[in-house]
């Protein structure tokens, strides 16, 4: 049987303790920061007993290493005892890291549960929580900011001498002063510099007349968001936002735990009732942690809570590590009412947490791809239910396991079917590209085409989705059929023009385009398919005075581009947005009165069970974006595969049409949400090995599953299938192959697993990962 989570083990020493030390809090059951699921019984000295806390870091001797490690509980006197008898050797704690702990009880509980429940090691769930910043005690960057010293009338009559007057012309300290002025009369110097064309001479120079002040100062992520226009007064709630809000308002008087599956249609005002829910907690004194699922929503989410709220605090991964630290110091201190984050923000350390809301609740980024491999979701439906608070899960198209737990009666509906103001749905036009091909049209339909020119014409915004980046997705040469793959993937290179390269979306290799067949030396080599960066080429020969734009993560480089290129959109400085999934949710544009959808289907074709369900919600939530004001909307959805059911449903946006269709296919071949699913991949350089350690430990799991190979004696919800190549069966010149192992209920599966040996025998270059409750299948 392998070993539990929580079972307690001791590190051998070369020396000793000659004694057990009889002193209350002597010795402590701690989790190291290492892939090993059990914890570890050390001796604390009696210099840092005084200090220790539960949640507190410690420096920690681990074989040959020094690892950190969370000190979780005094060690039981029997078990120390126990150890001693066996001549086990209990090694010292060498120091302390943090004056004060990290983690509350709370948190330490809820480590506990992600290790159990998605079975790796405590040490490591431990760590995720914590910003690399805050173990590093790293403060924001200070930023140099300049504004006028004077009144803006006197600075432009100096900025007007400094330009002409013979004897103090200086060109360069007339642009600074001029642009100073343009900016509001005050911006970040490294703004201005750039806006006049000067540099750190000229702004000296100016400060030396007294024309300008400059200083230093820690910035607020939050200003980054800030628009500078008056807040708009709250709207009056919608019949179905009142019942929605009574509903959670009554859990949230009473301080009791629920689950709220908030179900409303793109534009139904979602964002209102979280915003008001939230404003019931605050009163109370309590926080709340908003989680959104792609960075590019923060800009607009942060702009709306801190119209309507003192103090916000933003969590994701395009802050520095200093203002990530700034942020969780000031959160777990008390002092931030609303926090809003991707993924990792639901750990926040909230003293007295009211609320978590999840927008977006359905995709997929809330899955983390690296040890530990949770789910945002449900880490914050487990973290809402130990701290008695209120989860709402938002969505209009929710996932198919919170549609399966509301019909368990694990969760709550709550619908708001129609937009706000009673705005209609946009209409939806399905247009079969295999009709274009045969007239040689294949990325942009005629339809498509008229619409955009109709839509420039009446100086309205059309966003065009792709959920692909890069220019030709393939090179092919069609003398010798060679396509270009990367050497160490077994996928093909995508050409990305505007940077001259072709790159591995996988293992991020890029190589100069060739010039000629890398095989058979034929100068014809052909790029095919498209990605973002061909649609904007397109686009633009088509309408060459068109403003176009372009969100993916080839062009969101920079920590503030998100938010630069949205602003610059919501004002109207481009006619025509193009992007992948990014784009996709949550964004509200006025202005925005027709969608484009080119390549509906490309989803449906990855070797995934949940590809239906990703078509659905991806053309769902694009059609969404528009037809947000009283100036309506439409979508165009350009498919090769125009009957397909998701596809359908969603031109009609019917969820319920296409949950109960999907549902039932689920159900006949016993897939998530009705069975709980482990993926395990194994991984390594020698296929053959990989191959036959993928075997074993298929073996161990047929034996643990109580079924022989063929399947017999157990229903097909438990039957662990046998290992196959990944879809992507190499990546960076590892071999792969994958398990999937099914159970009734989630105890069940972890149970089978941890009864499996064989699943953390160590083999030396092969590595084996537990993914539970995958998100993909790739």
């Amino acid at each position: 049987m392998a070993q539990s989570t929580f079972d307690f083990a001791a590190v051998p020493d070369e020396r000793p303790h000659p004694i057990i030390d009889p002193a209350p809090g002597a010795y402590a059951e701690l989790a190291v920061e290492a892939p090993l699921r059990r914890t570890f019984v050390y001796h604390i000295p009696a210099a840092l007993r005084p200090r220790v806390r539960p949640g507190s870091r410690l420096r920690v001797p681990f074989a040959h290493q020094n690892k950190t490690a969370y000190y979780l509980r005094a060690a039981p006197a029997q078990e120390v005892r126990a150890l001693a008898a066996k001549g086990v050797a209990l090694r010292d704690a060498t120091k302390l890291l943090d004056e004060a702990p990290l983690l509350d009880d709370s948190l330490l509980a809820l480590a506990r549960w992600m290790a159990e429940h998605y079975r790796c090691a405590l040490g490591e769930a431990l760590a995720a929580m914590v910003p690399a910043g805050v173990k590093r005690r790293q403060r924001a960057e200070r930023i140099a900011f300049v504004r006028l010293a004077v009144s803006v009338e006197e600075a432009v009559a100096a900025a007007r001498d400094l330009a002409e007057h013979a004897k103090h012309r200086s060109p360069k300290q007339a642009q600074l002063l001029s642009a100073l002025v343009a900016l509001g009369g005050r911006a970040r110097v490294r703004e201005a510099l750039a806006a006049a064309g000067a540099g750190r001479q000229q702004l000296q120079a100016l400060e030396r007349k007294g024309l300008v002040h400059v200083w230093q100062a820690e910035v607020d992520p939050l200003d980054l968001y800030q628009t500078g226009s008056a807040p708009q007064p709250p709207p009056e709630p919608t019949p179905h936002q009142a019942r929605a809000l009574a509903r959670i308002g009554a859990d949230l008087r009473l301080r009791r735990h629920a689950v709220h599956l908030l179900q409303g249609v793109t534009g139904s005002g979602k964002t209102e009732v979280y915003l008001r829910a939230i404003e019931s907690v605050v009163a109370r004194g309590q926080a709340a942690i908003v989680l959104v699922p792609e960075i590019s929503l923060t800009p607009q989410t942060a702009e709306r809570f801190g119209e309507r709220f003192d103090r916000v605090a933003l969590l994701h991964s395009h802050l520095t590590e200093g203002q990530r630290a700034d942020a969780w110091r000031r959160i777990a201190a008390g002092d931030v009412q609303v926090v809003i984050g991707a993924r990792s923000a639901v750990f926040a350390p909230t003293p007295d947490l009211g609320l978590i809301v999840v927008d977006e609740e359905h995709e997929t980024s809330y899955k983390q791809d690296k040890a530990p491999r949770y789910h945002a979701r449900d880490v914050a439906r487990a973290r809402a239910r130990l701290a008695n608070a209120v989860l709402i899960l938002g969505s209009a198209t929710p996932s198919l396991e919170s549609a399966a737990r509301v019909e368990r009666g694990e969760a709550t509906r709550l619908e708001m079917p129609v937009r706000v103001a009673g705005r209609p749905m946009p209409p939806v036009e399905i247009v079969d590209m295999r009709d274009e091909c045969r007239r040689a049209i294949t990325l942009l339909s005629r339809r498509l085409i008229d619409s955009l020119r109709e839509t420039l014409a009446a100086r309205e915004q059309a966003i065009l989705f792709l959920n692909r980046r890069g220019h030709a997705t393939f090179i092919h040469c069609p003398r010798c059929g060679h396509v270009e793959k990367c050497s160490t993937c077994d996928v093909v290179m995508t050409h990305h023009r505007k940077d001259a390269v072709i790159l591995c979306h996988y293992c991020g290799r890029e190589q100069s385009p060739p010039a000629a067949c890398p095989a058979c030396g034929k100068p014809d080599i052909l790029y095919h398919g498209a990605g973002t960066e061909k649609i904007e080429a397109v686009v633009g020969r088509v309408f060459p005075a068109a403003r176009i734009a372009r969100m993916d993560s080839d062009t969101m480089r920079d920590r503030t581009a998100y938010a630069r290129l949205l602003g610059a959109f919501r004002r109207g400085e481009f006619d025509i947005l193009i992007g992948t999934q990014m784009i996709a949710k949550g964004l509200d544009f006025p202005n925005v009165t027709l969608v484009g959808i080119i390549k509906a289907d490309l989803a449906l074709h990855f070797a995934d069970f949940r590809a239906s369900e990703r078509t659905f919600q991806l053309i769902a939530q694009v059609a969404g974006r528009t037809g947000r004001s009283s100036k309506g909307g439409r979508v165009i959805v350009q498919t090769f595969a125009p009957e397909n059911e998701a596809i359908q449903a969603a031109a009609t946006h019917d969820f319920t049409r296409f949950a109960r269709q999907e549902l039932q296919h689920r159900r006949e071949w016993n897939y998530p949400p009705y069975v709980q699913m482990a993926r395990i991949i194994v991984q390594g350089p020698d296929q053959a090995a990989v191959k036959k350690r993928a075997d074993e430990i298929h073996a161990a799991l047929v034996a643990a599953w109580g079924v022989t190979a063929e399947g017999e004696h157990a229903p097909a919800a438990l039957f662990p299938f046998p290992p196959a190549p990944c879809p992507v069966a190499i990546i960076k010149g590892e071999h792969r192959f994958h398990l999937l192992c099914r159970a009734a209920t989630s105890a069940l599966l972890i149970e089978r697993l941890d009864a499996t040996a064989e699943l953390d025998r160590a083999v030396t270059g092969v590595h084996v990962v537990v993914d539970v409750n995958p998100v993909h299948m790739m």
